[in-house]
């Protein structure tokens, strides 16, 4: 029956922009100005992968200690996997998998094989990261090179890391498999 003065903090987060929303009239425009005191932007995972190896090592200490195991070591590739996956479900998916691969571990230790397959196999298409630039300069060797030599180099490659199998060749390389197979037998590798 009486007013009490209290001290109150708001925090909220959303995944889509206010302004915007407000703009097609999709959020309150009033509510918005009461709730945007202070606007923090977190980019996502993908953006600063720089923080991957440190937020991974918190990560996995975390659950290390929640479980009461000692915090396994990370192996060869492991750290630059992580760092290649472009984490769909951002610091909440690298946790959690932190989390899985803690709890799974052997010996002691996390190996790029007890990674998840999206997460081992996960190749960037060129270009695709942001802040990402293809440079054609990278292509080239001392005196150059064609571009049926690319295409051959980049098709064999593809084969190779997929141990043959045409249809994750394809997969990596973002094309069709029949486009996979046509272009493999035209140059004799398929």
């Amino acid at each position: 029956t009486a007013a009490r003065p209290v001290e109150f903090r708001l925090v909220s987060a959303t995944n889509r922009p206010l302004p915007d929303l407000v703009r097609e009239k999709a959020f309150r425009e009033d509510l918005y100005h009461r709730l945007n005191v202070l606007e923090v932007v977190a980019p996502p995972l993908r953006a600063r992968r720089e923080d991957i190896p440190l937020l991974a090592d918190a990560f996995r200490d975390e659950a290390a200690a929640r479980l009461g195991v000692a915090a396994p070591a990370f192996g060869a590739g492991v750290v630059s996997a992580l760092e290649r996956y472009p984490f769909p479900g951002n610091v909440r998916e690298l946790k959690h998998l932190m989390e899985r691969l803690v709890a799974l571990a052997e010996a002691g230790e996390i190996t790029v094989d007890s990674l998840p397959e999206a997460v081992r196999t996960y190749v960037p298409k060129p270009g695709s990261e942001p802040g990402a630039k293809v440079e054609p300069e990278s292509l080239l060797d001392d005196g150059g090179i064609s571009l049926p030599e690319v295409e051959e180099r980049l098709l064999r490659e593809a084969i190779r890391q997929s141990g043959g199998n045409l249809s994750e060749a394809a997969r990596r390389l973002g094309i069709s498999y029949t486009t996979l197979r046509y272009r493999a037998g035209k140059l004799g590798l398929g």
